[in-house]
């Protein structure tokens, strides 16, 4: 199988931290979060209400 090709040729240090690079991925992720509040203004009310009005499945 393709996949079990492609991983078997990932090689991770004997001692990769899985779990700390999980933490990390999760502070990157806060912080691009954290940003993303000051882009809720009537720009993005504006885009809400255009996609509730379109016809059909938005989602």
């Amino acid at each position: 199988m393709i996949r079990d090709n492609i991983m078997s040729q990932i090689d991770l240090p004997t001692d990769f931290d899985f779990q700390q690079a999980g933490r990390q991925v999760l502070e990157i992720e806060r912080e691009g979060l954290a940003q993303l509040d000051q882009y809720i203004n009537e720009d993005f009310t504006h885009a809400c209400e255009t996609i509730f009005r379109c016809g059909g499945k938005s989602w």
